[in-house]
């Protein structure tokens, strides 16, 4: 596997691609292994790890001291397997975005009671809530905001612990907590990135670096279209966009880093890059965990945006010209979003079920007018 990524120095003293540092683990037996550790050197790196990797744990008082006495109890999203290990039990979900809701009716069949907890956030980027609620059961008991684990005293079952919500309503009698709070970015190979690393780099590789990776996993910062790392674009990062059909925007994602690096596309100055970065952030509503999400306008202005300066560079440097997503792509996912969700997706100025739901929690929502004072942000990541 590869330990660490490093940008390498030549003999001359320049920078010059790329070093990695790889370790191979080989059993010996009797629960021992030999570690072999190697470099190999590149022209670029592409970094694809995919985006579910790392948890993203939420900041609630108590929660550390339940997870240590119950860590079999209390667990996230990403430990989920199978509904039967929670027949008969009272299970409390935090979050009700893609994991939450879709865990919430997997188990709702074998669970007594499911408790669905969600976060208020000031934010309208996002697919509203209702989008989700309308997949979840009808008996599923919908609770507000957590404000804390409360202590439980050594001896005693989870069953004893108490857990208070923001609008002071004690939940007691929890046999399992599933923390379906999404995921965090996590590169453990670039930590020279990371904002205040502390990093000794090995001999040969640069020694001072720019970070761009924010130390709590929420973000990335310093991309062009979410792709080449503006001060290096030898360096890149595959699929890290939320809200967009990861496959298909991939393509042209991988397009574009071709064409780059074999000279049949062109990137703008280092100085326009920075200047469209800095756009960007300002559209996305500055740095955070929203910064790459796109969602279904970004996501096709963007592919515009790869065909038509890819097809430009291939009348200008040769190559082909590539084509825009099939026709029937939009009525697809028209089709699939009327299989999943038994409609079409909730118009932000829409009233709907949500308000209801959320109006029965005595929680703020839209107005006479349309506009929300606060609102639920249900994004696969760590807002939930």
């Amino acid at each position: 596997r590869v330990a660490t990524v490093e940008k390498r120095i030549n003999a001359e003293g320049e920078e010059q691609g790329w070093r990695l540092w790889l370790k191979s683990l080989v059993s010996t037996g009797n629960n021992t292994s030999r570690a072999t550790w190697w470099t190999e050197d590149f022209d670029a790196v592409v970094v694809a790890t995919g985006q579910y990797n790392a948890p993203a744990m939420p900041s609630i008082p108590g929660l550390d001291h339940w997870m240590r006495r119950f860590p079999g109890l209390v667990r996230h999203s990403r430990q989920y397997r199978r509904p039967q290990a929670y027949a008969n039990q009272t299970v409390l979900i935090v979050g009700a975005s893609v994991s939450g809701s879709e865990i919430s009716r997997d188990i709702n069949p074998w669970a007594a009671t499911v408790y669905q907890s969600f976060q208020v956030r000031n934010t309208t980027v996002h697919h509203r809530l209702e989008n989700f609620v309308l997949r979840l059961p009808g008996n599923t008991t919908f609770v507000g905001e957590l404000k804390s684990f409360l202590p439980i005293p050594e001896g005693t079952p989870i069953q004893s612990g108490l857990i208070e919500l923001i609008n002071g309503t004690i939940i007691s009698g929890v046999d399992s907590v599933i923390l379906a709070t999404g995921f965090r970015y996590s590169f453990p190979f670039l930590p020279q990135y990371y904002d205040s690393a502390l990093y000794m780099p090995h001999e040969g590789s640069v020694a001072t670096v720019s970070p761009f990776l924010a130390f709590d996993g929420s973000h990335l910062r310093g991309l062009h279209l979410d792709l080449f790392y503006i001060r290096d674009p030898t360096l890149a990062f595959l699929g890290l966009n939320l809200g967009a059909q990861p496959f298909a925007y991939s393509g042209y994602l991988c397009l574009a880093l071709a064409n780059v690096w074999s000279n049949t596309a062109k990137l703008p100055s280092s100085q326009t890059m920075w200047k469209m970065h800095e756009q960007l952030v300002v559209d996305r509503g500055e740095y955070g965990i929203n910064i790459q999400f796109l969602g279904p306008e970004r996501f096709t202005d963007n592919i515009r945006y790869f065909i038509g300066w890819l097809n430009q560079a291939a009348t200008e440097y040769g190559g082909r010209q590539i084509d825009g997503l099939p026709k029937y792509s939009a009525e697809v996912s028209h089709y699939w979003v009327i299989a999943q969700y038994g409609g079409p997706l909730a118009l932000q100025e829409r009233p709907s079920v949500e308000e209801a739901v959320l109006e029965s929690l005595g929680l703020a929502t839209a107005s006479a007018s349309g506009k929300a004072t606060q609102r639920y942000d249900p994004v696969y990541d760590d807002a939930w």
